[in-house]
């Protein structure tokens, strides 16, 4: 009745209560299968069962886990009064290459251990509590992709595995497309365009001799996936480097110093995720002065904001 009608009765009461709220659910377990085995009511499935979310597991979308592990640090330095600035790279590998059965709360308590342990400004191997052997699972990568900016690693890890993949798929089917494409379980036209984009789109005379590789006429460049989101990221931070300059020319109160920290702290991860590390240098910047009511060294950043996203 709670649920279907908004209401609920005091144990004892003849009085019904209205009540507005929203009831959000979460489990790990498959609902469905559990109303077909009986051991979940069909009637309470039905009414939860109305806006459904599905949220994959940590593994599966590494990508998420450096943007994760940074905000978790921040928050778990702030309340521990300590000044820590992120990881170490043998560190951050670490939390990515592992498989995480917890999920994000396990990651969030493995990273609020290391701010208290921590010895110096950077998270280290040591402080997360892994050993070296510990932190290995079955997805590796060169350890170079993390001195290149989050979109660009990201980008060539993609067009290595779909180059990897596709030869590997002609390989088996004897350079057959229809046969590669129905092993891999995508369209031929689909199989075909990524084999074009990696050059491996060899005429069939070549693919059957065993040359997978396209000529120079045939390859078709590897776009930028980020470039469009790039671009409109910066106009959008355009408009709000032009706002902080703004603010900060003026007197600031509390209101304004807090308005500037959360914006300076939403451009620092944003400039990370889309591949622009200047503006998450200046951004933090501009966080930390206004952390401290620095307007000098506001104003400073606020230049150095307006100098990264032109």
């Amino acid at each position: 009745r709670f649920l279907q009608e908004g209401e609920l009765r005091s144990v004892g009461s003849d009085r019904s209560v209205s009540v507005k709220v929203r009831i959000v659910a979460a489990t790990h377990r498959d609902l469905g299968e559990h109303v077909a085995q009986g051991t979940f009511r069909e009637d309470l499935y039905f009414r939860l069962r109305v806006l459904v979310l599905s949220v994959p597991a940590l593994r599966e979308r590494r990508s998420d886990i450096p943007m994760l592990a940074e905000f978790f640090l921040r928050e778990a330095a702030s309340r521990a009064g300590r000044s820590l600035r992120g990881f170490e790279k043998s560190a951050l590998r670490a939390l990515v290459t592992r498989d995480w059965p917890g999920n994000v709360r396990q990651l969030q308590h493995l990273v609020q251990r290391s701010a208290v342990f921590a010895d110096g400004p950077l998270v280290s191997l040591g402080d997360l509590g892994l050993s070296s052997g510990e932190a290995e699972s079955g997805f590796t990568w060169p350890g170079e992709l993390l001195d290149r900016p989050f979109g660009e690693a990201r980008d060539s890890v993609v067009q290595e595995f779909e180059h990897a993949y596709v030869k590997e798929a002609l390989g088996r089917a004897d350079g057959n497309v229809a046969e590669a494409a129905r092993l891999a379980g995508v369209p031929r036209k689909s199989f075909w365009r990524i084999a074009q984009r990696v050059g491996l789109a060899a005429d069939r005379a070549s693919r059957k001799a065993g040359n997978l590789k396209s000529t120079n006429a045939e390859v078709t460049p590897v776009a930028d996936p980020l470039a469009a989101a790039r671009a409109a990221y910066l106009e959008r931070s355009r408009g709000t480097a032009a706002e902080v300059t703004q603010r900060v020319g003026a007197a600031l109160d509390l209101e304004g110093w807090s308005w500037l920290k959360s914006t300076a702290h939403r451009l620092r991860g944003s400039g990370g995720t889309y591949g622009l590390p200047q503006i998450s240098e200046a951004a933090g910047a501009l966080e930390n002065a206004a952390s401290v009511l620095d307007v000098q060294a506001a104003r400073a950043a606020a230049v150095e904001l307006a100098r990264s996203v032109e």
